[in-house]
């Protein structure tokens, strides 16, 4: 791996219980959650045949790869991180024995798969954290045959309320102040916050879009999801407020304020072949 994205593999690492409960199983609506049902909405508009072979590079703690395992797709779904995978195994441990499903330990700029191999690809909050595209982008392209489809999602440079992010991980590191919104924050069912050493490489849309078409794909969909209305985690305070005042701007998604919302996703087909 990069330098780069070491220090983000082992924030992920050291606590992804704590990451799993707050941003999947906390009930709250958080850019995690709102970014699986847009995956799996797209996903579910390509109409993949029922023994489709699909990749979820960087599974996290493996809610992606259940939904494609769900739809009966077979299933490779790899991460770097073995607590991650643990996720994952405890997820799908149930799950139909004639569902295929491979769980492998594995860098997501190398690999270790075979040329041609997949019918989709899929990684979710894994790019922003890699030091350029343009490893993963080929190896995506390497792996999947001729008509595949990629669905890859990136921070959004230009949200407004993701512009705060430095003051607040500045913040952050003020033990003080952080041990006071951390006391709050258990003391409403949440988990604490921690600041973070490592920097996010966020995406314009207009970039993401020319690096991926630079990789040889061609861009099917392209949006914008999940809108705040104050800075995270403040979200986590107001919950149900956050929710209700995120969905309403939401609703604005087909005028120029999609632009303030803090994802991108693009839906993108490896040029060369029909269309799967």
């Amino acid at each position: 791996m990069e330098n780069q994205e070491k220090p983000a593999t082992k924030f992920f690492q050291d606590d992804v219980d704590n990451y799993k409960k707050e941003f999947y199983d906390s009930g709250y609506r958080t850019f995690m959650s709102v970014r699986l049902g847009r995956f799996l909405d797209e996903i579910d508009k390509l109409n993949l045949p029922p023994d489709a072979k699909c990749l979820d590079a960087g599974c996290g703690p493996g809610y992606l790869t259940k939904g494609l395992c769900d739809r009966g797709f077979q299933t490779s779904s790899l991460d770097s991180s073995p607590e991650m995978l643990r996720l994952t195994t405890e997820l799908l441990g149930n799950i139909p024995a004639d569902r295929e499903l491979e769980i492998v330990e594995g860098d997501i700029e190398n690999l270790p798969f075979e040329d041609n191999q997949f019918d989709l690809a899929t990684s979710a909050g894994v790019i922003e954290y890699l030091a350029s595209d343009t490893k993963v982008l080929g190896e995506f392209h390497r792996t999947l045959k001729p008509g595949g489809y990629l669905v890859l999602s990136s921070t959004h440079k230009y949200s407004p309320i993701g512009m705060f992010e430095p003051i607040i991980e500045s913040i952050k590191r003020t033990d003080t102040i952080r041990n006071i919104c951390n006391s709050i924050l258990e003391n409403l069912g949440g988990t604490p916050v921690r600041p973070r050493d490592f920097h996010v490489r966020k995406h314009s849309m207009k970039e993401f879009r020319g690096n991926i078409e630079q990789a040889d794909f061609e861009i099917i969909t392209a949006g914008f999801f999940y809108a705040l209305p104050w800075p995270h985690p403040f979200d986590r305070v107001f919950p149900k407020v956050s929710a209700a005042l995120g969905k309403l701007i939401e609703t604005t998604n087909r005028t120029p304020l999609k632009y303030t919302f803090e994802g991108i996703y693009i839906v993108a087909r490896k040029k060369g072949g029909q269309p799967l």
